[in-house]
């Protein structure tokens, strides 16, 4: 049992929220402040004495926490059901009764930690199938997900509900699992990867396969692909393998058709595990288990610039949306969490740098395992990592500080990708879930309704 002190706080805070749920929901159905207040308000009052009650026996679970009575947990699952069924029927009745069925069935829950996780129950992948890959469309509206249960589906985010519904689309095709996707910077295909070395491209929003190709061209040996990615005009598509080379390919698209025609390779000194083009197009960056960073001049496609050799391999690696500078890990390695390491504070950290090699301010020091993650929001001034420990950490980039820090699932995170046009952002992780945030105001706001059609 936790100290009374704690519990006190838990009830105050379970009272505040439970409060302001009840309150928002009758806002938006214009009771507040109407004849019937004084109903719904004994409503309120009846529901948060529920409330307290649970939280006084030792069975109240708030954002994460519990505390847990083993002879009581079975009664008090059946009660916290049963408010929640209560607090249903209340919104459900007043949607009635004011003849408005499109409202959202919970509110949001600001100032939380919390978000939305989309497994299979809600039309997502299958359990414990790693999702390695994620990306948004251009215009942000929509976004796909890669996973090693070899499909993609295509989400969405439905504002006027203010929840996620189900997946709008499932492409299946690939033999293998899925180690890559992208939408072409038009946003009419969608480009996916796969450990046999093959690449499909999608006519994402009718779901038809319009081409494949693969890694090698004459297809004679298995390369499998660990990152693709677009130049930003679109007219360039780069793929990596684990031969040590990146491989160039001309991208022609036409209203219903595409043309992919091999163009050149890249001689790498080593296995790419990251791929990014700068804004302007006129750089790539690559860095994999060589322990460097190699720039590449795209116009004569020659190798400008070597940074490093760093401490360890790299897994990540972001322009920053101005182009001036790159944020990579030279450093991840598992840490012990008993023995420890002398210098933690040194390893797994995210650093930026210039062009040219010099570092830019001090580490982003915290997580514990490899960044396996990173990017920039639209607007430069917020990073987000992602880490084996399974935590997502969010740094202010000006000050180098954490911002927030959040583990929903406690699984590895694979894989970041920022909406390019407001603060949404999506996670893959290590069990099979993608998980959908909103960055708002220094803290992020949880869709507090999944409840998927």
């Amino acid at each position: 049992m936790l100290p009374d002190k704690r519990i006190d706080l838990l009830v105050s805070t379970a009272s505040c929220v439970f409060t302001s749920v009840l309150i928002a929901s009758a806002t938006h159905l214009d009771w507040y402040g109407s004849g019937q207040h004084s109903q719904f308000t004994a409503n309120v009052t009846s529901s948060i004495n529920s409330l307290i009650a649970q939280a006084t026996i030792g069975n109240l679970r708030l954002t994460g926490t519990s505390l847990s009575d083993s002879g009581k947990r079975a009664d008090s699952e059946k009660s916290t059901e049963a408010n929640k069924q209560q607090e249903d029927l209340l919104i459900e009745e007043a949607n009635i009764e004011e003849g408005n069925n499109d409202l959202p069935q919970r509110p949001w829950s600001p100032g939380t930690l919390s978000g939305v996780v989309l497994d299979r129950e809600n039309g997502g992948h299958s359990i414990n199938s790693p999702v390695r890959a994620v990306a948004f469309s251009p215009d942000g509206e929509f976004w796909a997900s890669g996973s090693s249960d070899q499909t993609i589906k295509i989400w969405n985010f439905d504002a006027t509900q203010n929840r996620v519904p189900p997946p709008s689309r499932e492409l299946s095709g690939h033999p293998d699992q899925i180690t890559a996707i992208a939408f072409s910077p038009d946003g009419q295909w969608l480009v996916s990867a796969c450990l046999d070395g093959s690449v499909l491209i999608w006519d994402w929003r009718s779901g038809e396969l319009v081409d494949q190709f693969y890694q090698n061209p004459n297809n004679t040996t298995r390369q499998d692909i660990a990152r693709l990615a677009f130049s930003p005009d679109g007219q360039l598509l780069v793929t990596s393998h684990g031969s040590r080379s990146i491989k160039l390919w001309d991208f022609t698209s036409f209203e219903e058709d595409v043309t992919v025609t091999w163009q050149s390779e890249l001689e790498t000194s080593q296995s790419i595990e990251a791929l990014a083009f700068s804004p302007d197009g006129e750089m790539l960056g690559s860095a994999g288990l060589g322990r460097v960073v190699e720039l590449w001049h795209m116009e004569d496609q020659e190798l400008v610039n070597v940074l490093g050799p760093y401490d360890r391999s790299i897994y990540a690696l972001q322009f920053s949306p101005n182009g001036e500078y790159l944020a990579f890990s030279p450093d991840s390695v598992t840490v012990d969490p008993l023995t420890r390491l002398e210098d933690d504070e040194e390893h797994n950290t995210v650093r930026l740098w210039s062009l040219d090699g010099e570092q830019i301010g001090e580490p982003f020091s915290g997580h514990q395992d490899y960044i396996t993650a990173l990017a920039f929001s639209p607007d430069g001034q917020t990073l987000l990592s992602g880490s084996w420990d399974t935590f997502t950490r969010v740094w202010d980039v000006e000050t180098g500080e954490q911002v927030h820090e959040f583990s929903e699932n406690s699984e590895r995170v694979l894989s970041i990708a920022f909406n390019p046009n407001n603060s949404e952002f999506v996670l893959g992780s290590g069990d099979g879930t993608v998980q959908f945030f909103i960055l708002k105001e220094e803290y992020m706001i949880q869709l507090s309704n999944p409840v998927l059609e």
